[in-house]
C-alpha cells in the first residue's frame, strides 16, 4: 500500500471532502500496483490536479457547492488512465481514449455512488471529463457544463506543464509548418500533428493559449513552469532551428507580459 502521508499533509480539502479522497487512495490501492512507475506517477498527478483545482476554485466566483463539484472533477478525470497503465502498461494520446474509460468507470461501473453527488450534476462531471482531453470543447455544451470542462482543461494542463518542465526535450529539428501555424495563431495543436521532439516542444508552447481563465494564467506563471520548461529545452546549433525557437520564446514573453487572455476562445 502505498503511503499517503506525504500528500495528506500537503493539502486540506475539509472533512466530507478527505473522506471522499479516503475512498478513492482505497479504490487505487485495491486496483492498481502502485509500484508501476506509470501508475504511481499518474496518481500523484491526479492528486495534484486536485490541489490546483481547489487553488484555481478559490480564485474564482464560485460558490461551495461548485468549489465541491470541480474537485470532483479533478479527482476524477484520468480514472481511465489507472486502467489503461494495467492494461497496455504504457499510455497513448492517439490510440486510446482515457477519458471516455475514466466516465465508463464512473457511470457504468458504478464507482460514482461512492461519493455525494447529485445525480442532477452527473451531466456537467461526465462532460468536464469527457472533454479533458479533446483538442477542443464540443459546441453541445451548455455554459455551466462548459465552464467545469475549461476548470479542468486548465489545471490538467497545469500539470502537465510541471511533469515536463525537467523533461530535456530537444529542439534539434524544425518543426512541422502545420504546428508553427497553429502557435502563432494561438490555435490548438492536434497530437497527430506531432512528429518529432521539436513539435512537442511547440505543443507544450501552446498551452499558455490554451488556459481559458485569468486565474489559471496567474498560477501558471507564479509556479514558474514554462520559464522551468523553456530553460530545459536543448536548442540546436543550427541557425534556423536556433532562430525558430528564439521566435517562439518571443512570441511567448511578448503575450504572457501583457496577461492576454487566450484568442477567441472565452
Amino acid at each position: 500500500m502505498l503511503n499517503h502521508s506525504y500528500i495528506d499533509r500537503f493539502f486540506y480539502l475539509g472533512d466530507t471532502m478527505d473522506k471522499c479522497l479516503e475512498i478513492f487512495k482505497t479504490y487505487i490501492d485495491d486496483n492498481y500496483d502502485l509500484n508501476n512507475p506509470l501508475t504511481k506517477g499518474k496518481y500523484f498527478h491526479t492528486l495534484r490536479v486536485v490541489n490546483l483545482m481547489r487553488e484555481l476554485v478559490c480564485r474564482l466566483d464560485l460558490d461551495e457547492d461548485e468549489k465541491r463539484l470541480a474537485i470532483f472533477i479533478a479527482l476524477f478525470h484520468d480514472l481511465g488512465r489507472f486502467y489503461e497503465g494495467k492494461l497496455n502498461n504504457k499510455f497513448s494520446n492517439t490510440n486510446y481514449d482515457h477519458a471516455s474509460v475514466s466516465n465508463d468507470i464512473l457511470f457504468k461501473d458504478g464507482f460514482i455512488k461512492n461519493f455525494p453527488i447529485k445525480e442532477s450534476e452527473y451531466e456537467i462531471i461526465k462532460k468536464a471529463i469527457y472533454y479533458h482531453n479533446k483538442i477542443e470543447i464540443g459546441d453541445e455544451l451548455n455554459p455551466i457544463e462548459r465552464l467545469f470542462a475549461m476548470y479542468i482543461r486548465d489545471v490538467d494542463k497545469i500539470d502537465i506543464l510541471k511533469g515536463v518542465s525537467n523533461h530535456h526535450y530537444e529542439f534539434s529539428v524544425m518543426p512541422n509548418q502545420k504546428v508553427l501555424d497553429n502557435y502563432f495563431n494561438h490555435e490548438a495543436i492536434d497530437v497527430n500533428d506531432i512528429h518529432s521532439s521539436s513539435d512537442t516542444v511547440v505543443f507544450y508552447f501552446s498551452f499558455y493559449y490554451q488556459l481559458y481563465t485569468m486565474e489559471a494564467m496567474d498560477i501558471l506563471k507564479e509556479k514558474g513552469y514554462m520559464n522551468d520548461f523553456i530553460y530545459d529545452v536543448k536548442v540546436s546549433k543550427d541557425d534556423e532551428v536556433e532562430k525558430t525557437f528564439i521566435a517562439l520564446v518571443d512570441r511567448f514573453a511578448y503575450d504572457i507580459s501583457f496577461d492576454q487572455k487566450k484568442y477567441g476562445k472565452r
